[in-house]
Protein backbone atom coordinates (compact mmCIF):
# COMPACT_ATOMS: atom_id res chain seq x y z
CA UNK A 1 0.00 0.00 0.00
CA UNK A 2 2.62 2.72 0.73
CA UNK A 3 4.42 2.14 -2.48
CA UNK A 4 0.71 2.70 -4.09
CA UNK A 5 0.02 5.48 -2.25
CA UNK A 6 3.52 7.49 -3.08
CA UNK A 7 3.40 6.51 -6.67
CA UNK A 8 -0.09 7.74 -7.15
CA UNK A 9 0.39 10.42 -5.06
CA UNK A 10 3.54 12.06 -7.26
CA UNK A 11 1.19 11.53 -10.47
CA UNK A 12 -1.47 13.62 -8.70
CA UNK A 13 1.00 16.33 -8.02
CA UNK A 14 2.44 16.10 -12.06
CA UNK A 15 -1.20 16.90 -12.99
CA UNK A 16 -2.07 19.22 -9.83
CA UNK A 17 -1.01 22.66 -9.30
CA UNK A 18 -0.23 23.51 -5.45
CA UNK A 19 -2.15 26.12 -5.67
CA UNK A 20 -5.28 24.62 -5.85
CA UNK A 21 -4.90 22.19 -2.93
CA UNK A 22 -4.97 23.90 0.73
CA UNK A 23 -2.16 24.41 2.74
CA UNK A 24 -3.42 21.76 5.26
CA UNK A 25 -3.77 19.36 2.49
CA UNK A 26 -0.48 20.33 0.51
CA UNK A 27 0.65 19.47 4.50
CA UNK A 28 -1.00 16.48 5.06
CA UNK A 29 0.02 15.54 1.60
CA UNK A 30 4.01 16.11 2.21
CA UNK A 31 3.88 14.00 5.00
CA UNK A 32 1.86 11.32 4.40
CA UNK A 33 4.40 10.98 0.77
CA UNK A 34 7.52 11.12 3.26
CA UNK A 35 6.67 8.34 5.50
CA UNK A 36 5.53 5.99 3.14
CA UNK A 37 8.98 6.72 0.69
CA UNK A 38 10.80 5.76 4.25
CA UNK A 39 8.49 2.71 4.41
CA UNK A 40 7.66 1.92 0.95
CA UNK A 41 9.79 -1.61 0.50
CA UNK A 42 10.35 -0.92 -3.49
CA UNK A 43 11.00 2.88 -2.85
CA UNK A 44 14.77 3.38 -3.14
CA UNK A 45 14.83 6.77 -5.02
CA UNK A 46 13.27 9.95 -3.38
CA UNK A 47 14.77 12.47 -5.96
CA UNK A 48 11.39 13.73 -7.28
CA UNK A 49 9.55 13.75 -4.37
CA UNK A 50 12.48 15.61 -2.66
CA UNK A 51 12.68 18.30 -5.78
CA UNK A 52 9.03 18.91 -5.46
CA UNK A 53 7.76 22.21 -3.89
CA UNK A 54 5.32 20.41 -1.75
CA UNK A 55 7.62 19.02 0.59
CA UNK A 56 7.46 23.31 1.72
CA UNK A 57 4.55 22.41 3.24
CA UNK A 58 5.94 20.98 5.96
CA UNK A 59 5.14 22.21 8.83
CA UNK A 60 8.23 23.55 11.60
CA UNK A 61 7.54 20.26 13.54
CA UNK A 62 7.86 18.01 10.72
CA UNK A 63 11.17 19.09 9.14
CA UNK A 64 12.45 16.33 10.33
CA UNK A 65 11.25 14.19 7.79
CA UNK A 66 12.66 16.08 5.33
CA UNK A 67 15.81 15.85 6.70
CA UNK A 68 15.30 11.99 7.25
CA UNK A 69 14.60 11.89 2.89
CA UNK A 70 17.88 13.74 2.35
CA UNK A 71 20.00 11.27 4.51
CA UNK A 72 18.35 8.11 2.40
CA UNK A 73 18.76 9.42 -0.49
CA UNK A 74 22.46 10.30 -0.55
CA UNK A 75 22.46 6.67 1.81
CA UNK A 76 24.31 8.04 4.41
CA UNK A 77 24.26 5.95 7.22
CA UNK A 78 25.95 7.71 9.61
CA UNK A 79 23.40 10.73 9.41
CA UNK A 80 20.67 8.22 9.26
CA UNK A 81 21.99 7.23 12.51
CA UNK A 82 23.07 10.59 13.81
CA UNK A 83 18.89 11.49 13.33
CA UNK A 84 17.53 8.57 14.77
CA UNK A 85 19.25 9.59 18.13
CA UNK A 86 18.22 13.22 17.52
CA UNK A 87 14.60 12.70 16.03
CA UNK A 88 13.96 9.56 18.67
CA UNK A 89 10.64 11.35 19.90
CA UNK A 90 9.36 12.30 16.56
CA UNK A 91 10.13 8.64 15.48
CA UNK A 92 8.23 6.83 18.31
CA UNK A 93 5.27 9.22 17.79
CA UNK A 94 5.07 7.58 14.05
CA UNK A 95 4.20 3.80 14.68
CA UNK A 96 4.23 2.87 11.29
CA UNK A 97 8.05 3.91 11.20
CA UNK A 98 8.63 1.88 14.86
CA UNK A 99 7.28 -0.93 13.28
CA UNK A 100 9.44 -0.69 10.14
CA UNK A 101 12.51 -0.26 12.18
CA UNK A 102 14.33 -3.14 10.32
CA UNK A 103 13.34 -2.08 7.07
CA UNK A 104 14.58 1.25 7.70
CA UNK A 105 17.81 -0.03 8.04
CA UNK A 106 18.12 -2.36 5.13
CA UNK A 107 16.98 0.21 2.95
CA UNK A 108 20.01 2.95 4.17
CA UNK A 109 22.20 -0.24 3.79
CA UNK A 110 21.21 -0.63 0.24
CA UNK A 111 20.84 3.09 -0.22
CA UNK A 112 24.58 2.94 0.84
CA UNK A 113 25.90 0.80 -1.56
CA UNK A 114 24.04 2.09 -4.45
CA UNK A 115 25.81 5.35 -3.94
CA UNK A 116 29.20 3.30 -3.90
CA UNK A 117 28.89 2.05 -6.78
CA UNK A 118 26.75 4.61 -8.54
CA UNK A 119 30.32 7.07 -8.17
CA UNK A 120 32.48 3.77 -9.76
CA UNK A 121 33.29 3.94 -13.09
CA UNK A 122 31.72 0.46 -14.81
CA UNK A 123 34.87 -1.16 -15.02
CA UNK A 124 35.58 -0.68 -10.73
CA UNK A 125 32.47 -2.40 -10.17
CA UNK A 126 33.42 -5.72 -8.91
CA UNK A 127 33.77 -5.76 -5.03
CA UNK A 128 35.07 -7.65 -2.87
CA UNK A 129 32.43 -9.15 0.24
CA UNK A 130 34.84 -7.30 3.11
CA UNK A 131 34.09 -4.20 1.43
CA UNK A 132 30.65 -4.06 0.61
CA UNK A 133 30.62 -5.09 4.32
CA UNK A 134 32.01 -1.88 5.65
CA UNK A 135 30.08 0.08 2.97
CA UNK A 136 26.85 -0.66 4.31
CA UNK A 137 28.05 -1.34 7.61
CA UNK A 138 26.65 -4.90 8.47
CA UNK A 139 28.59 -8.13 9.09
CA UNK A 140 29.89 -9.47 5.99
CA UNK A 141 27.80 -12.66 6.67
CA UNK A 142 24.68 -10.22 6.27
CA UNK A 143 26.71 -9.21 2.88
CA UNK A 144 25.21 -11.84 0.50
CA UNK A 145 21.62 -11.13 1.39
CA UNK A 146 21.66 -7.90 1.29
CA UNK A 147 23.32 -8.30 -2.26
CA UNK A 148 19.95 -10.78 -2.95
CA UNK A 149 17.56 -8.09 -1.54
CA UNK A 150 18.69 -5.53 -3.80
CA UNK A 151 18.91 -7.70 -6.74
CA UNK A 152 15.51 -9.13 -6.48
CA UNK A 153 14.10 -5.58 -6.53
CA UNK A 154 15.58 -4.42 -9.42
CA UNK A 155 18.68 -2.07 -8.05
CA UNK A 156 20.84 -3.66 -9.40
CA UNK A 157 22.02 -6.32 -11.58
CA UNK A 158 25.03 -8.53 -11.61
CA UNK A 159 26.96 -11.82 -10.69
CA UNK A 160 27.35 -13.31 -6.75
CA UNK A 161 30.99 -14.97 -6.41
CA UNK A 162 30.17 -17.37 -3.27
CA UNK A 163 33.58 -19.35 -3.67
CA UNK A 164 35.35 -15.32 -3.66
CA UNK A 165 33.22 -13.61 -1.95
CA UNK A 166 32.85 -10.93 -4.44
CA UNK A 167 30.25 -9.52 -6.27
CA UNK A 168 30.32 -8.13 -10.20
CA UNK A 169 27.80 -5.32 -10.59
CA UNK A 170 26.89 -4.61 -14.08
CA UNK A 171 23.82 -2.21 -14.29
CA UNK A 172 22.40 0.12 -11.30
CA UNK A 173 18.48 1.43 -11.14
CA UNK A 174 18.68 4.96 -13.28
CA UNK A 175 17.86 7.27 -10.00
CA UNK A 176 16.78 11.22 -10.15
CA UNK A 177 19.82 12.86 -9.72
CA UNK A 178 19.88 15.98 -8.04
CA UNK A 179 23.13 17.89 -7.54
CA UNK A 180 25.70 15.58 -5.37
CA UNK A 181 24.84 13.08 -7.58
CA UNK A 182 25.40 15.42 -10.90
CA UNK A 183 28.40 15.70 -9.17
CA UNK A 184 29.62 12.16 -8.92
CA UNK A 185 29.20 12.09 -12.32
CA UNK A 186 31.09 14.50 -13.47
CA UNK A 187 33.61 12.92 -11.80
CA UNK A 188 32.95 9.54 -13.31
CA UNK A 189 33.25 11.13 -16.95
CA UNK A 190 36.00 12.91 -16.12
CA UNK A 191 37.90 9.35 -15.25
CA UNK A 192 36.60 8.08 -18.18
CA UNK A 193 37.61 10.61 -20.21
CA UNK A 194 41.15 10.25 -19.10
CA UNK A 195 41.35 6.46 -19.56
CA UNK A 196 40.09 7.06 -22.94
CA UNK A 197 42.40 9.82 -23.85
CA UNK A 198 45.12 7.69 -21.98
CA UNK A 199 44.48 4.45 -24.31
CA UNK A 200 44.38 6.67 -27.60
CA UNK A 201 47.83 7.46 -27.03
CA UNK A 202 49.01 4.54 -25.97
CA UNK A 203 47.86 3.25 -29.28
CA UNK A 204 49.45 6.21 -31.09
CA UNK A 205 52.86 5.26 -29.35
CA UNK A 206 52.87 1.80 -29.78
CA UNK A 207 51.42 0.88 -33.53
CA UNK A 208 53.86 0.79 -36.34
CA UNK A 209 53.66 2.11 -39.34
CA UNK A 210 53.63 -1.26 -40.88
CA UNK A 211 50.13 -1.96 -39.73
CA UNK A 212 48.97 0.81 -41.88
CA UNK A 213 50.21 -0.17 -45.21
Amino acid sequence: MPNEFYKNGLMYLAYTPLQEISGEQTRALAFDLGITALVGDTIYNFGELLEHSVLQGLGAEELWLSEFLRAFNSGNIFAYETLVQKYAPQLENQPILVANTELLKQKISILALLEEVFARPPDQRVLPFNFVSKTVQRPIEQVEHLLMKAMSIGLIKGEIDEVDQRVTITWVQPRTLGFEHIQKMQHVLELWGQKVDFASRLIETETTPELFQ
